[in-house]
């Protein structure tokens, strides 16, 4: 297969993300949602938290769970591809051969996708900055002075420590633990819910057939000879 008629096949479904991805910012921009007046937080708890974040490493284990998050996205992109290309009528014409070429480059172009989006989210985003202007306001809202201080001297002691150290192995193992029990459960209600929306279906259509009046029977007239 050529590189044109890939492209025919495969633009598709990078249109359908594109569109997924732009619907949902219109809508998340359709209906704002008002603002809550910003809080000043005190010197003596911004100077508390930060070094909450110092001792927890809070920036690179962000970009440890970013960089899960994308590995995650990396891994499902290519299916969401094949599942859209797969129903073309274009791609069901194809050889065997032909459609292994079109998975092939499906794999080939989502990787390309997924290390761009990463790069270009990165340029654009300052994940230290982020993780800073998040944090203030939160740790601000749910703890008084007293107990940042004691998170401060938790995350100095040797169990704090290794908490922290082990954080990023701890989410790692959460997001594939859950992967291999939610995605099987998943596709397992999706197929239930497709079997029950058939046969509803199936129900319905012959509902309709038995409803519709039968046409009569042509009768033939036979002419009398003389």
């Amino acid at each position: 297969m050529n590189r044109k008629a890939f492209r025919f096949v495969a633009a598709p479904a990078i249109i359908l993300l594109c569109c997924l991805a732009a619907s949902q910012a219109q809508e998340a921009a359709a209906t704002p949602k008002p603002e809550a007046p910003k809080q000043e937080v005190s010197a003596t708890k911004r100077t508390l938290i930060k070094q909450i974040l110092d001792l927890t490493n809070a920036a690179r284990i962000s970009e440890g769970m970013f960089d899960a998050q994308f590995d995650e996205m990396k891994k499902e992109l290519p299916a969401m591809q094949l599942r859209v290309i797969s129903s073309l009528d274009e791609f069901k014409r194809l050889s065997p051969t032909q459609q292994e070429e079109v998975r092939t480059r499906v794999k080939e172009s989502s990787d390309r996708i997924s290390k761009r989006l990463k790069e270009v989210f990165l340029q654009r985003i300052d994940l230290k900055q982020l993780v800073e202007e998040i944090s203030y306001s939160i740790y601000d809202k749910h703890f008084s002075e007293g107990e940042l201080t004691d998170l401060v001297t938790f995350y100095k002691s040797t169990t704090g420590q290794k908490v922290i150290a082990e954080m990023p192995s701890l989410f790692a193992e959460s997001i594939e633990k859950s992967s291999e029990i939610v995605i099987p459960k998943v596709k397992e209600v999706v197929a239930d819910m497709q079997k029950e929306q058939t046969s509803q279906l199936t129900k319905e259509i012959d509902a309709v057939l038995k409803s519709s009046p039968k046409s009569p029977k042509k009768t033939t007239s036979t002419r009398r000879r003389h």
